[in-house]
């Protein structure tokens, strides 16, 4: 027994040895590392040994993967061995199977399979919204914060079924129990507003499903554990910090706040705290990467993080949303995630979601992102509380559903860090996807055993299309509608766990893998494209033991001068479509397409054989060009014979030793064509990747090494080319007077006299470079000031060479009188030399006052000269010098006489930096500067000059018509149109069309018009946001910060305190012209709305005449978000009514037809024509409030009624329970004594 307990306890010491060896600190700033693959049964510690380099231990949970170090002094050594092995184990792998065992027998080293140095780097950013495109401005006029806000308007009146719903809410919340604050305010779990725009998660809870057994964890910025909405599910285990090496992932930076929102729409805790989490019964664990920069082992280690008892991993993140960058895991991290896929959960698979991304607005496609197009991620994207497609939300063939998150009129309601704060601004695709995440562990916490495409099955299954008249549905294999835009549909938190409780799991997962295709094919531009085709035979599948198909995944070889004018489509034998790529207009890479995987879930459940076709286009007609080199088809589905099914390998750097095929090749616009271009000749077994033409030297080594090789030779060529520029630039400068470009010139003390102009041309031949090599010296070094006797005064005086004697030259040496003016040379007197004057050719002179006879505090100052006529404008700059010598020569601080001219590089008050509010204030600099405003005023004495800057401008040439009008008819002819001599019998019309057809039209454009609505609204939310992010900022302790200053002390912190005051008034002002905004749609949805009520309960004529009415009234302008409407409900009445056999045939005077646009305008029917009484307030909700008005001058409203005053006000009294005989004496002892002590 003890043996047993020893053995137990030396196990477990074994494992926590490892587990705190491989999550230890890396020191990369003394160390290097490198992740290495060793063959089973080989020992770390003797290869590493082998190598010179340190075993650090296991890495995370790969097996055979070990971690190697050593210090920076020896990492080449390693580093060159380890390329070596690399390369000679590649070409091991191009011989025969025989060659290759026998080699591998050789030397010890031969067993490590794979190795790569680790790097830090920030890899990738969380999936926040991006500002709208265009943001909204502010509206010219008087400053925000002196504006009149608008009057409050009341709340729009609920329906009946909102109503109803908001009952059902109620009473949903008592039956569970729920008493968090903000739980009715989570519409995304029940929208009372928008009844059916929900997860439809309360009945899988009023069940008792609330996600007891299940663990997620949150791969982020950190997790606040100490939150109360969140500390009761924090599942400690499972949680690491790979950014600070601690066990607690809590939030440190500022900006540490996106995981612990999306953990808490996970799990937030059912208690008085904030609001729930999809599965509130269920724990979250927290595991923080995205806070500093890590390498590829921390990443994979964190993916497989405690992979046996976290079961489904919510990533929120992925490369960077800006429409250009094109990044996807290195290979570290996909061994990983197939390793999780593989061996997680038991066997299971650990689950992975990823956000699809936020970079719609910049035309990026999820497919551009390694993450979120892997056959092991299931990719989220986001739709609006109204279920509206948001401008951020990315769209692909890899989407498998989309679920509700932030739009213009609200975001998701979560936790925030803090011990109970909660946040109501939480979006993005980052949101979305903790919710699926969510919906999982329901089904999870049901069925445990389901497997990782088990749950993408359920996924497709059970989501609910929206949007069906978008165009961009077709329909599946499986019967199910598949959008580029929507997924499969929304998630349905019901129908998913439902359809887990009966679900039959499916068989393992088997693969085909195409051999690669070569092409060798220029792409032409235009419409039409480049279509690949391969054939799919039943032998090939049933080979692979393939039954039907999940994931299809095509990695391409595409050379391309831009990178974003290439679009892909792959086209399966069914018809189907997979938009692969689209093109972006911000990627101006130019390399093409390098060995990228695309994927696509719209051929799920398709049989696979048959024809596919890749098309590649280039659709901008430019001077770019690209060629198509090859491509691979891979088919991953469900399996024949599971007994018979292997997992799959690991995934290779190289991919070497495949088979290879020449493809059928033709232009297409829409369809192939039928016409084959002429292809080149067989491949070589290899086909080489890697662009670089064959008439280079090889270096005898491989392809990617040849890279690096002719890589270093170019940046070495750059670099000596931008050296020689660099001092080419820096010769020139030299070659020039340096000192032109001062305002004034500095003079020198040490000359001893500038009248010989022999001395000024050696002074400037001797001092050329010396002398501007010290210029910076001059202009800004300190002087150093002596107790007895003041510093020289360096009086600045430059001067140009006149026609006349009556401007001065006071440069200090010149050319001669006939030649042009030389470059001057800086001259300096001595101390000790008396005053002399300078001389020019001109005969004009200057006095210059040496240091040597300034005048002490107590001495007369004297009289010196001007140097110019006071009366001459020209000499203004020249007083100002002279001027400032004098004040310098009387002040008392002899320290102070040079102080000016010490010019500044910075402005006083610190660097001026780059701030958000420069993009809400375009005279930011203005508002914030120190220095008095002046005030430009016009009198009558302004001169102004206006300028005709249309000189070539050519009047439009007058035509006189017919009739003698003089004006421009724009080529426009005059049609008479004689009426009939009889009256025409009117026919009725037939409509071809039915009504539908119309209406189906109308519905569309609709939409449309209302997305670009929603669109605007979701650029006004987020401005909102936006500022009060900066509010918050500028009330914090950081608030300089927040205004762009820097390098300023305490004392001077004060003089800018009204600027702050300024600008968050101003601030305030815009945030509350929001807020005035959004009553103002409220007020005019509240009108739609009683107006569609007063139409539904009328007459035809009567809603005609009030919709006339509503349009034209005189005082008030027509409502533009109701143009549109009224315009194509007009359109469909129309139509029906052509459709209608009308009572009378005859027409007795048949009525020309007139354009609508030169009809003159009606009169419009009177108000009380169809009003029971005339009022002054034409509005229902007006009418209201002045009837039921007090003599206050106000009405209070509560739900758009009137609420009654109160009379009489009494004294709260406390209940019996509360008001014993004790608290009643002990309140009168406490008032006796707070009696004394005033007394006292």
């Amino acid at each position: 027994m003890h043996l047993i307990l020893a053995a137990w306890a030396g196990l477990l010491l074994a494992l926590s040895s490892q587990a705190s060896a491989q999550l230890a600190r890396r020191d990369f700033g003394a160390n290097d590392y490198f992740a290495v693959h060793l063959q089973p049964g080989v020992s770390a510690r003797e290869i590493a040994e082998r190598l010179g380099a340190h075993n650090e231990g296991p890495l995370g949970e790969l097996p055979d993967h070990y971690t190697f170090s050593c210090p920076k002094e020896t990492s080449d050594h390693v580093h060159t061995r380890l390329e070596e092995l690399k390369e000679r184990r590649r070409l091991l792998r191009r011989r025969s199977p025989q060659s290759r065992s026998v080699a591998d027998r050789g030397d010890s080293l031969d067993t490590i399979l794979w190795s790569d140095k680790q790097h830090l780097r920030r890899r990738h950013v969380k999936r926040i919204p991006p500002p709208p495109p265009s943001p909204p401005l502010p509206s010219a006029g008087p400053p925000l914060s002196l504006r009149r806000p608008p009057p409050p308007q009341p709340e729009p009146e609920l329906d009946p079924a909102q109503q109803e719903a908001i009952q059902r809410l109620n009473k949903i919340a008592a039956q569970l129990e729920i008493e968090d604050p903000i739980f009715k305010e989570q519409w995304h779990l029940f929208n009372p507003i928008q009844p059916g725009h929900d997860l439809n998660v309360t009945g899988v809870w009023l069940e008792g499903i609330t996600g007891n057994g299940t663990i997620s964890a949150v791969i982020d910025d950190g997790l606040d554990m100490d939150s109360n909405d969140l500390k009761d599910n924090y599942f400690e285990a499972g949680s690491w910090d790979f950014n600070d090496h601690t066990a607690k992932p809590k939030p440190r930076l500022f900006d540490d706040k996106h995981g612990t929102r999306c953990a808490g729409e996970i799990a937030a805790v059912r208690n008085n705290v904030c609001g729930i989490g999809m599965a509130y019964d269920s724990r979250v664990a927290g595991i923080r990467i995205l806070s500093a920069p890590i390498s590829d082992e921390d990443e994979a280690s964190a993916i497989n993080y405690r992979m046996q008892d976290n079961q489904i991993y919510s990533c929120s993140w992925g490369p960077p949303d800006d429409g250009a960058t094109m990044d996807a895991p290195g290979l570290l991290i996909k061994r990983a995630i197939v390793n999780g896929i593989q061996r997680g959960r038991g066997g299971l698979g650990s689950v992975f979601v990823f956000a699809a991304g936020n970079g719609a607005a910049a035309g990026d496609n999820c497919n551009f992102d390694g993450y979120t197009n892997s056959i092991y991620s299931i990719t989220v994207g986001g739709i609006d509380r109204y279920g509206d497609h948001p401008y951020y939300s990315e769209a692909c063939s890899a989407q498998l559903v989309v679920t509700y998150s932030s739009g213009h009129d609200d975001a998701i309601h979560t936790t925030d860090v803090g011990t109970a704060k909660c946040n109501t601004g939480h979006g993005g695709t980052s949101a979305a996807g903790p919710l699926v995440v969510g919906t999982i562990a329901l089904a999870l916490s049901v069925r445990p055993e389901l497997t990782w495409r088990d749950l993408q099955y359920l996924c497709i299954h059970t989501a609910v299309p929206i949007h069906l008249d978008d165009g961009d549905w077709q329909d599946t294999a499986l019967g199910a509608k598949f959008s580029h835009t929507y997924g499969y549909g929304k998630v349905d938190a019901y129908s998913f766990v439902q359809a887990a409780k009966s679900w039959e799991l499916v068989k393992p997962q088997a693969w085909y893998n195409s051999p690669w295709i070569s092409v060798q094919h220029d792409i032409p531009q235009g419409d039409q494209g480049l279509a690949a085709s391969f054939d799919v035979t039943l032998d090939a599948l049933a080979a692979a033991n393939l039954d039907r198909l999940e994931h299809i995944t095509l990695t391409m070889n595409v050379d391309h001068t831009r990178r974003g004018d290439l679009s892909v489509e792959l086209r399966s034998p069914a018809g189907r479509i997979s938009h692969l790529s689209v093109s972006r207009e911000h990627d101006n890479e130019a390399r093409g397409y390098e060995d990228w995987t695309f994927m696509s879930v719209v051929h799920w459940g398709e049989p696979g054989i048959g024809t596919w076709t890749v098309v590649v286009k280039d659709t901008i007609d430019n001077e770019h060009t690209g060629r198509f080199i090859d491509w691979r088809l891979s088919l991953w589905g469900e399996c024949i014979d599971p007994s018979q099914q292997e997992l799959i390998p690991l995934p290779e750097e190289y991919d070497d030793d495949h088979e290879t095929a020449t493809a059928s090749v033709a232009t297409t616009s829409i369809d192939p064509a039928t016409v084959s271009t002429s292809l080149p000749g067989q491949p070589s077994d290899h086909i080489d990747h890697s662009g670089l033409l064959s008439s280079f030297p090889t270096f005898g080594a491989s392809k990617r090494t040849q890279i690096w090789i002719y890589s270093a030779f170019g940046l070495i060529i750059a670099f000596c080319a931008g050296l020689a520029i660099y001092f080419f630039i820096r010769r020139r400068r030299r070659q020039t007077d340096a000192r032109d470009g001062y305002e004034f010139e500095m003079v020198r003390s040490d000359d001893d006299d500038d009248t010989d102009k022999h001395h000024a041309r050696s002074a400037l031949t001797r001092d050329r470079g010396r002398g501007r090599a010290r210029r910076g010296g001059e202009l800004h070094k300190r002087r150093k000031v002596t107790a007895n006797r003041p510093p020289p005064l360096r009086i600045p005086l430059r001067g140009r060479t006149a026609a006349n004697n009556e401007r001065p030259q006071l440069q200090a040496a010149t050319a001669q009188n006939s030649g042009p003016a030389a470059p001057t040379a800086p001259k300096t007197r001595s101390s000790t030399a008396p005053p002399k004057t300078q001389s020019s050719s001109t005969g004009t002179t200057a006095s210059i006052i040496p240091s040597s006879i300034l005048p002490s505090q107590s001495s007369t100052p004297p009289a010196t000269p001007p140097l110019s006529h006071p009366s001459t404008p020209q000499y203004d700059q020249i007083r100002r010098i002279e001027e400032k010598a004098r004040n310098s020569i009387h002040s008392s601080n002899p320290a102070a006489a040079g102080a000016d001219d010490q010019r500044k590089l910075r402005k006083h008050g610190g660097t001026r930096l780059n701030t958000e509010l420069a993009q809400y204030f375009p005279n930011f600099h203005h508002m914030l500067s120190l220095e008095p405003q002046e005030r430009q005023t016009l009198s009558p004495k302004t001169t102004l000059v206006l300028l005709d800057d249309t000189p070539n401008y050519a009047p439009p040439v007058e035509r006189v018509d017919r009739f003698g009008a003089r004006k421009p008819l724009h080529a426009t002819t005059i049609i008479d149109l004689p009426l009939p001599p009889h009256p025409v019998a009117a026919t009725a019309a037939h409509d071809p069309m039915a009504d539908r057809v119309y209406d189906k039209i109308h519905r569309k454009y609709e939409r449309h018009e209302k997305q670009l609505k929603n669109a605007d609204r979701e650029r006004a939310q987020h401005e909102k946001c936006q500022l009060e992010r900066l509010l918050e900022e500028l009330r914090g302790p950081d608030w300089l910060r927040t205004l762009g200053i820097s390098g300023i002390t305490e004392t001077e912190k004060k003089r800018y305190e009204p600027k702050r005051q300024l600008f968050v008034r101003e601030i305030q002002a815009m945030i509350d012209k929001f807020k005035w905004w959004k009553e103002e749609e409220k007020r005019r949805k509240l009108e739609r709305q009683q107006e569609l009520r007063e139409e539904a309960g009328g007459t035809g004529t009567t809603k005609h005449s009030s919709a006339t009415s509503q349009r034209t009234t005189p005082t008030q302008p027509p409502n533009s978000s109701q143009i549109d409407a009224l315009a194509a409900q007009q359109l469909l009445d129309e139509a029906k009514s052509a459709n209608r056999r009308k009572k009378t045939a005859v027409v007795d005077t048949p009525t020309p037809v007139t354009p609508a646009s030169l009809q003159s305008p009606t009169a419009t029917p009177s108000h009380a024509a169809y009003k029971p009484f005339t009022s002054f307030f034409e509005k229902r909700h007006l009418r209201d409030a002045a009837v039921s008005g007090r003599q206050r001058g106000r009405t209070v409203l509560a739900f758009g009624h009137p609420v009654p005053e109160i009379d009489h006000e009494y004294d709260f009294a406390l209940p019996a329970t509360i008001l014993t005989e004790y608290a009643i004496k002990s309140s009168q002892r406490s008032r006796r004594r707070r009696r004394r002590d005033v007394d006292e």
